[in-house]
């Protein structure tokens, strides 16, 4: 309230939209925390909650390990989760509240930012409010099409799980629920040629390829890792669309405030880097190729980065992270980068399904970008990472199907959200004809939220308004008991 009133003109001015955006987004994000605030045995819940436990005991960290008490919590991505303890432990709230509160700040957080990055490019507020829609609540390329392909004769009757199959095959689709088709004109036009294939290898499984979005770990109830990755990612963004913006909507006829070489932007930019190592390290190097493009591109327009400012923002964050770093470096797996063999490449009818909204931007902005550098950094960027991640992969122990499971499950989910809002952002704010092509490809992408609101209207609420999380095991008397007594009770 005092930073407000200190910068109440500017705030009267227009800061009040941006805030504005963050209020209803938390609402909203609140709102879906309510009704589904169960911390159970789903998808990484419970990883969260005994990291976050852990670091709320307020001890010198690495603090004992509450899952494994005989040894210390040094995981490698557990930054975000530290801040949800930290956020527990100055409000005075339970472990599972703390982790719901800061989830519901986490979306909102994302949501605000793509607002502010698409207002910089002087996107209408529509366009805008399409852009944060569709990244918030939108799927990949297959989310106009589940209705119409996928098989949910096993869940008639039971709606909110078919809405469950649709939001799971939106991120499952290419070795999981493509298995899952109908039997119709359209399934056999589309992937018959994949489907032969498979039969002439039936001793090869099918390659599990996921690709997570906000929608889905947002469904799931999870506060994890690839969360804190695209708060990073939209908070970069940010920063660079504050550097970059001025010099694009000049061209419209506009010459907005020019921030082309303010230190703080450039500064909390750096400091984005290093934070991708302790929140989700697997995306650091796409991160660091989205950090040096753009040097790159500085020295190109003869306009250099601020290197006092980035060295100020890098190295202190990676000062301070340091620390925390140097509990996990030496015990690291070792995961080297090779070659993605003929096998395990993604079949090219599962590649166009899942990521077409993304090769339309990229074709889009590439078609729009004439001398504007910046955008020719983004889509040679994102273009390059996109196809990249096919041609690598990390080796890491898993293998056979999930050989490159965990490669595309981290470096999609952060490629997609990145084209979303980068190009997104920039062709909204470009003219009429660009404007109406990119909101079509966001409006069909948004197609999700329709299982979204579904799942919400038929799933069970039993546990709407308990924050805490444990609803599900306390409404059982003797459980409730236990839970009690363990909390009581000396450590």
């Amino acid at each position: 309230l005092a930073m407000l009133y200190r910068h109440r003109d500017t705030f009267k001015n227009g800061l009040w939209r941006q805030e504005l955006l963050f209020v209803l987004m938390f609402a909203a994000a609140l709102f879906w925390k309510f009704s589904f605030p169960n911390i159970d045995a789903h998808a990484e819940q419970l990883t969260d909650l005994a990291f976050i436990t852990s670091y709320m005991s307020g001890v010198s960290l690495p603090p004992p390990d509450y899952w494994l008490p005989q040894l210390r919590l040094d995981f490698y991505y557990s930054f975000q989760q530290y801040g949800a303890a930290l956020l527990g432990r100055i409000l005075g709230l339970t472990p599972g509240y703390a982790m719901n509160l800061a989830a519901a700040i986490l979306l909102s957080l994302l949501g605000s930012l793509a607002w502010f990055v698409a207002g910089r490019y002087r996107a209408p507020r529509w366009s805008r409010l399409l852009l944060v829609y569709a990244i918030m609540l939108g799927g990949t390329g297959i989310a106009p099409f589940t209705h119409f392909i996928l098989d949910t004769s096993k869940s008639a009757g039971d709606r909110a799980y078919t809405a469950t199959t649709h939001i799971w095959s939106n991120v499952r689709f290419a070795g999981m629920f493509d298995a899952q088709l109908q039997d119709n004109q359209l399934t056999r036009a589309l992937f018959a040629q994949a489907a032969t294939a498979t039969q002439t290898r039936p001793a090869l499984p099918a390659r599990d390829l996921p690709l997570e979005t906000i929608s889905y770990l947002t469904f799931q109830g999870e506060y994890h890792a690839p969360q804190g990755g695209w708060l990073l990612l939209f908070l970069a963004l940010a920063c660079l669309a504050l550097l970059e913006a001025p010099k694009l909507a000049t061209t419209h006829g506009r010459v907005p405030d020019d921030n082309t070489t303010a230190r703080a932007p450039q500064a909390v930019l750096a400091a984005t880097l290093p934070l991708t190592l302790i929140t989700n390290t697997w995306v650091f190097p796409l991160h660091a190729a989205l950090l040096l493009g753009w040097v790159i591109h500085r020295y190109t327009r003869k306009a250099p980065p601020d290197w006092p400012a980035l060295l100020i923002g890098g190295g202190g964050a990676l000062l301070l992270a340091y620390p925390f770093i140097s509990q996990f470096a030496m015990q690291a797996l070792v995961t080297p980068i090779r070659w993605v063999t003929p096998v395990d490449h993604t079949p090219f009818n599962r590649y166009l399904t899942i990521h077409w909204p993304a090769l339309l931007l990229l074709a889009l902005a590439a078609l729009r970008m004439r001398r504007q550098r910046y955008t020719l950094l983004l889509v040679t960027l994102f273009a390059g990472l996109l196809l990249g991640s096919e041609l690598f992969y990390a080796d890491d122990p898993m293998g056979e199907q999930y050989n490159r499971f965990n490669s595309t499950l981290k470096w999609w989910s952060w490629i997609y959200p990145a084209i979303l809002l980068g190009l997104g952002s920039i062709l909204l704010g470009a003219g009429r004809g660009w404007r109406w092509a990119t909101a079509a490809v966001l409006l069909l992408v948004s197609t999700l939220s329709i299982d979204m609101a579904a799942y919400w209207y038929y799933a069970d609420k039993s546990a709407m308004g308990r924050l805490t999380g444990h609803h599900w095991l306390t409404r059982d008397q003797v459980d409730k008991q236990i839970l009690g007594w363990l909390t009581a009770a000396p450590p």
